[in-house]
């Protein structure tokens, strides 16, 4: 290592230079003292006083180097000392002097000694928490890897970057095989009645479009083909992937549910049956009842009547549950047909509140409409569209209690809108029914879609009800592109909405139309 110039060498250089200077400078006035006329006298005294300053400056150039071997070239030597290697037992040699050497060493000793512990002390902590990472790391991967669910992480063009095992094993494809393709569009992915599914539909882009996680149900499961061209049945949910506010890409999680589509088709397939056994009967009680309250088989006797009415109620509430619980098999296995023609939907709306009218005035509650009057004709299934309305302002009505009000708003939206926090991916209606009724508990909001449900608050209030109205509703609109949600607080009322495309409905085969009535 080359050293830079000692600092005492640098000061007597300095002043050797300068009593050259000096020097120079005094024989130059000599030699200008003899080119003058000056008498004797005053040569000798000019001379004596040049080489008496001469001797001045020499003796204390003297003294200075003096002064500087004994102060700064020591400093000279610990500089060089500890920039050729810095040694501890070099400073702890330096450090045992009792001069001014010696404290610099002992302060530069202390200095480098609390660096070594501070960083000995940062290296032991890094380590320890570069093996927590690498062991929470370790975790991470065995989990995915190993969790019965198929987990598939795409970037925001839906191009694969990672699959887990179970995935792999599930489609049997691997990872290299799929790389950077996108998500599903190799799996021929079809819906739960074995309809190609669109791909605007495909639950990734639902999430990636409305920014926010897309969850399917049994109700709603879709069909992968796998590598070898055999289909299973598989729920799947989709969720962006947020770092902040930007949004990276999306991941996706699906499971096979073969079994269980297998037990809901029996399932379904029983309840049919029964709700078709049941059927014939109860209408033959039906027609008999009205037929002896009507007086056509004679008159009853006035404390028969009561009871006649008491069974003819019963049997409507055994038909509308029957009615209900056949929708709901049709639903589910697809056999319900779609048959969309042009729709005025106020109209519609107008017409199904005509209907409910006598339940309105009988509680006394406020009805309000406002409609976009511009909206145009859409395409929809009257049948359909009228199950979905009555059952929404029935809904509304039923769970109001007497003198509160009741909202029906449609208006157009155009994609990219937001509705109380539902993102509008296409130009749609929407229909808006709101209340001031008991509001659903926060508690149970997420299951307001379920079969039968029934919230707590509402089956002590209303003990009469099916719990399948709203179910009905979510299937109807999931099979044919549209979408509901809601807004609830209790004791204080809910808004539910729905849209559909104003593209309509797309004409669909069935063997059954959907028999509608009031299934809440």
């Amino acid at each position: 290592m080359q050293l830079p110039m000692s600092i005492s060498n640098k000061i007597k250089g300095l002043i050797l230079a300068i009593n050259v200077i000096i020097f120079g400078t005094a024989i130059s006035l000599l030699f200008f003292l003899s080119s003058i006329s000056l008498n004797e006298n005053q040569r000798l005294l000019i001379s004596a006083i040049l080489v008496i300053g001469f001797l001045i400056v020499f003796m204390l150039s003297c003294l200075i180097l003096l002064l500087l071997h004994s102060t700064v070239e020591p400093l000279d030597v610990f500089i060089n000392a500890i920039s050729q290697s810095v040694d501890l037992s070099t400073l702890k040699d330096y450090s045992d002097k009792d001069d001014a050497i010696g404290k610099v060493a002992q302060v530069i000793l202390r200095v480098i000694t609390d660096v070594q512990d501070r960083y000995n002390q940062l290296e032991q902590k890094i380590e320890k928490r570069t093996k927590a990472l690498e062991e929470s790391k370790a975790k991470d991967e065995a989990i995915i890897k190993n969790i019965a669910e198929g987990l598939v992480v795409t970037d925001l063009e839906r191009r694969i970057i990672f699959i887990n095992t179970t995935a792999e094993m599930m489609l049997g494809y691997r990872l290299f095989e799929l790389f950077e393709k996108k998500w599903p569009d190799f799996l021929e992915v079809k819906d739960h009645n074995q309809a190609v599914l669109e791909e605007t539909r495909y639950p990734i882009n639902l999430a990636l479009s409305q920014r926010e996680p897309v969850k399917r149900d049994i109700s709603s499961h879709y069909y992968y083909k796998r590598k070898d061209g055999s289909q299973f049945p598989v729920v799947s949910s989709a969720a962006p992937i947020m770092v902040g506010e930007d949004m990276v890409g999306a991941v996706v999680v699906f499971r096979d549910v073969s079994k269980e589509v297998e037990v809901d088709k029996v399932k379904t397939e029983f309840v049919s049956l029964a709700s078709h056994q049941l059927r014939t009967p109860l209408s033959t009680i039906n027609w008999y009842t009205e037929t002896l309250l009507s007086g056509d088989a004679g008159d009853l006797e006035p404390d028969q009547i009561p009871y006649f009415e008491q069974i003819y109620e019963s049997t409507q509430r055994m038909i509308n549950l029957v009615n209900a619980l056949l929708n709901v098999s049709r639903l589910e296995m697809g056999t319900f047909m779609v048959e969309p023609e042009p729709i005025n939907v106020t109209e519609l709306i107008t017409d199904v509140i005509k209907e409910s009218q006598p339940k309105i005035d009988e509680k006394h509650i406020e009805l309000i409409n406002v409609f976009d009057e511009e909206l145009p004709p859409v395409l929809l299934d009257p049948q359909l569209m009228w199950i979905i309305v009555q059952n929404l302002i029935t809904n509304a009505v039923k769970y109001t209690p007497e003198s509160g009000s009741v909202t029906i708003r449609v208006t157009r939206q155009d994609a990219g809108d937001k509705v109380e926090g539902a993102n509008i991916i296409e130009d749609s209606v929407v229909i808006e029914v709101t209340d001031t009724g008991y509001g659903i508990p926060s508690y149970q909001q997420d299951q307001i879609f379920s079969k039968l449900f029934r919230a707590d608050n509402v089956r002590e209030k209303e003990t009469e009800g099916t719990g399948l109205g709203l179910y009905i509703i979510k299937s109807i609109l999931e099979h044919v592109g549209g979408k509901i949600w809601f807004i609830s607080e209790l004791n204080k009322g809910s808004s539910f909405f729905m849209c559909l495309p104003l593209s309509g409905m797309k004409h669909r085969e069935g063997t059954k139309a959907l028999s509608a009535g009031n299934y809440n």
